[in-house]
């Protein structure tokens, strides 16, 4: 009997080692990126033609209504300043336990924050500005997650492509 639950035992161990899940599929490798990783760095270098900081300055975001806690990141430009200033790219991100969740809960946070003036940019499942005083922010929704784009000083092409660019990865 010993022989027996340690031969399963093994067989677990190398099931997973191996990468199959429960049901004996082969698991995927590489696993999807979350949070900041959303942003990767060579994105923005290639983007800014500027050099950033790694990794970035992540803190908790708070919920977005009764939903999970989010991720707020920010990545900063490196000296020396290829555009003569530094760029400041504000990342903040949600990723919830289902697509209608998060579909439900990008449709709360618009009501109140959607400058419609602007018009909707074709970006993932649905996407609209957010405009500040400080900065033009992309808010978008792809699937089970939902994310706003800013960058200062302001530039809303650039917070377009790069949140294209960022949406079409998952």
């Amino acid at each position: 009997m010993v022989f027996r639950s340690g031969v399963a035992a093994a067989a677990a161990l190398m099931l997973a080692f191996v990468g199959f899940d429960a049901t004996g599929a082969a698991a995927s490798k590489t696993a999807a990126p979350t949070g900041c990783a959303l942003v990767p760095i060579a994105l923005l270098e290639n983007t800014f033609g500027e050099k950033f900081d790694d990794p970035p300055l992540e803190t908790p975001a708070a919920p977005a209504y009764d939903g999970p806690e989010g991720k707020s990141c920010q990545f900063f430009s490196k000296p020396p300043f290829a555009l003569g200033h530094q760029t400041r790219v504000d990342f903040v991100v949600y990723q919830e336990s289902s697509a209608k969740v998060a579909r439900d809960t990008f449709d709360k946070v618009k009501v109140y924050l959607a400058d419609n003036s602007k018009g909707t940019p074709s970006i993932g499942d649905e996407a609209y500005w957010w405009v500040t005083d400080d900065e033009s922010s992309l808010l978008v929704l792809k699937g089970n997650t939902h994310f706003s784009l800013g960058i200062q000083p302001k530039n809303e092409a650039q917070v377009m492509g790069l949140a294209a660019t960022i949406a079409k990865e998952f």
